[in-house]
């Protein structure tokens, strides 16, 4: 009889061994990870190349299955999930001001072991990329990418009106003033502008330049607006505009810019490709260059995907270990993603032909002047939710005057954050 027990949990033993190797292994044997993104646009086939070479490396030991789903419904769909593991994905590309949120509520999964034992360190990445990820004190995922702003200019219009790009290595907000005066003297609109996206980041820079962030991550329950210093930054962010050097804030920007009208556009990295293909496209060649300063020291407002691990109970050290494994060959041959219009975290892979040969490298030298969100999960509310419409509003003649921008929109996000305080308890 004895004999017959142990038999019996001998098999009940293998049973649970082998349902536990089918749930996170393939009949191959390779761990199944399950990856999400929001690559829905040109760089999307850019990560499938990178999945797909991954996937031949790793046969029979890791597989990765990816899913890019609109940003929105992503993570519509992980709330969805709920409690159900089966469900969520292993891993998810997560922006940086998000983070903060999904650690709050217990989603993101505590890496900072796996990270010290893949042999992942900080210093091979843009300092405050790496930042933004770790949350007190802990890891909660690794950059993968960063995305500044740039200044955009015509190179034709700029040598017209008798300057370099040169000239515009270390510039300031009054010169970019002072080169529009000049451009639309000749005909050109100085600056493209677009009062439905104005591009608040911009703002956010001229704020951080001043010594100040839009939301303090340590105190988040309010925003504070009036301040003189957002003032001033606002003043500087509409210089162009209230000098009457733009197109009409109300048709979008990039169709004079495009056209081969406008001297300068501000923009994020990622509309590189299609500037760049305005040359063999039109003849219209556009330059890159950091964006002006206002202060004696620059500062950039970047964003960044990270690769971030969600927490499941279920999961075994093993594949949370293969997890880790895919994490780090994508940071470590991100320099092919620079492709997709964006530049890699990982510093060690600027030395790649990919990134070397992009026309926005020269970022590289300037990342000491990039700065990430607070991390604080009320960043957006007040980023794009505050500034966001009160540069809109004042490009569309909402409000009267910058003050009146800044004191309607600091209420409104202030009413917000009160309610959302009253949620949570």
């Amino acid at each position: 009889m004895k004999k017959l027990v142990l038999c019996i949990m001998a098999v009940l033993v293998l049973f649970v061994g082998c349902g536990k190797k089918n749930k996170e292994q393939d009949k191959s044997g390779a761990y199944v990870i399950q990856y999400w993104n929001a690559l829905t646009g040109p760089d999307g086939p850019y990560m499938t190349k990178m999945i797909d070479a991954f996937n031949k490396e790793y046969a029979g030991k890791i597989q990765v299955k990816q899913q890019i789903i609109p940003n929105d419904d992503l993570y519509s769909k992980l709330a969805a999930a709920g409690n159900k593991e089966a469900n969520k994905p292993d891993v998810i590309l997560m922006d940086n001001t998000r983070i903060a949120q999904y650690v709050e509520n217990g989603t993101l999964l505590d890496l900072t072991d796996l990270v010290n034992k893949a042999g992942i360190k900080g210093q091979d990445f843009i300092p405050d990329a790496w930042d933004a990820t770790v949350v007190n004190g802990k890891n909660y995922a690794i950059p993968f990418d960063s995305y500044p702003f740039f200044l955009y200019y015509n190179k034709k219009i700029l040598a017209e009106i008798g300057y370099t790009e040169a000239d515009l290595k270390d510039t300031t907000m009054d010169k970019i003033v002072e080169m529009s005066q000049k451009a639309k003297a000749k005909g050109y609109v100085g600056m493209a502008v677009f009062d439905a996206w104005p591009w608040p980041e911009i703002l956010m820079g001229f704020i951080k330049q001043k010594g100040l962030d839009i939301i303090d991550a340590k105190d988040d329950s309010k925003v504070n607006f009036q301040r003189p210093e957002f003032v001033e930054a606002f003043k500087q962010y509409v210089a162009t505009v209230d000098k009457g050097l733009t197109n009409d804030p109300s048709v979008d920007g990039v169709i004079p810019f495009n056209e081969g009208k406008a001297l300068f556009k501000w923009d994020g990295i990622w509309a590189t490709t299609s500037f760049m293909a305005l040359k063999k496209d039109s003849g219209v060649e556009i330059g890159l260059a950091p964006l002006p300063r206002i202060g004696e020291k620059n500062k950039m407002y970047t964003g960044s995907h990270n690769l971030t691990a969600v927490k499941k109970e279920g999961n075994s050290p093993e594949k949370n270990e293969a997890i880790m494994e895919f994490m780090k060959y994508l940071s470590k041959n991100s320099g092919q993603f620079a492709a997709a219009g964006q530049v890699p975290a990982n510093k060690t892979t600027w030395s790649s032909e990919t990134f070397k040969s992009m026309p926005f490298a020269f970022i590289a030298n300037y990342t000491d002047s990039f700065f990430y969100a607070p991390k604080t999960q009320n960043f957006p509310l007040a980023g794009w939710g505050g500034l966001g419409k009160a540069a809109t509003g004042y490009l569309n003649h909402t409000y009267p005057s910058i003050e009146e921008a800044l004191k309607a929109t600091e209420k409104e996000v202030n009413d917000q954050l009160a309610q959302l305080s009253k949620t949570k308890k």
